[in-house]
């Protein structure tokens, strides 16, 4: 699947850091900066994430939310997420659903 500018994003529901649940349809109305990343500790996503992370108050002040998603589960992301101490939730896509659904597989 190819997403093109203009085309509405598709929506989902997945599980997240912090024992919660994420819907797209939450942040209706509020620019989202949606990061699909191959995996929890590898060397390039942990310096990608930590860059989002850095950098967070860029987003805070368009009130955009960051979403970062990949295929590990939610005990993986909390390690990972604690590790380094991100700001924004990570959701679990383990059965790759929504990343095929944005074409990033």
């Amino acid at each position: 699947m190819s997403l093109a500018v203009g085309d509405r994003a598709p929506d989902f529901t997945l599980p997240g850091t912090g024992d919660a649940t994420y819907s797209l349809s939450d942040y209706a109305g509020r620019p989202i900066v949606l990061v699909f990343y191959p995996g929890d500790d590898t060397p390039v996503c942990t310096r990608q994430l930590n860059s989002y992370n850095d950098d967070l108050n860029q987003f805070d002040e368009l009130d955009a939310q960051v979403l970062a998603i990949s295929a590990q589960d939610v005990s993986s992301h909390d390690s990972f997420s604690g590790k380094h101490g991100f700001r924004f939730p990570l959701l679990a896509d383990t059965d790759k659903a929504v990343a095929a659904s944005y074409g990033t597989l």
